[in-house]
């Protein structure tokens, strides 16, 4: 699978809405004052049917109970290749 890593800024992507078949926050909550805008752009860039990667090690604030942090499933790879991007 091809990857095209572009650099920029997690709070301003240098990205047209719904344009990657993919977007990946990596290990990068950690690191930023402000998380609500890099949430917003990492949602708004991937197609419909587009997958979101998400892999942090931070802990929630609230956890469900003591000592874990609930995961989420991971997404299910898209069931025919995307044709989002031209």
């Amino acid at each position: 699978m091809p990857v095209t890593v572009v650099p920029g800024t997690a709070e301003a992507l240098p990205l047209i809405d719904a344009s990657c078949d993919a977007a990946v926050l990596c290990l990068v909550m950690c690191s930023l004052p402000d998380r609500t805008p890099a949430l917003a752009e990492v949602a708004r860039v991937p197609c419909p049917g587009g997958v979101l990667a998400f892999l942090e090690h931070t802990r929630a604030r609230t956890p469900a109970r003591p000592g874990a942090t609930p995961l989420a499933p991971p997404s299910p790879p898209p069931s025919s290749p995307s044709s989002c991007v031209p």
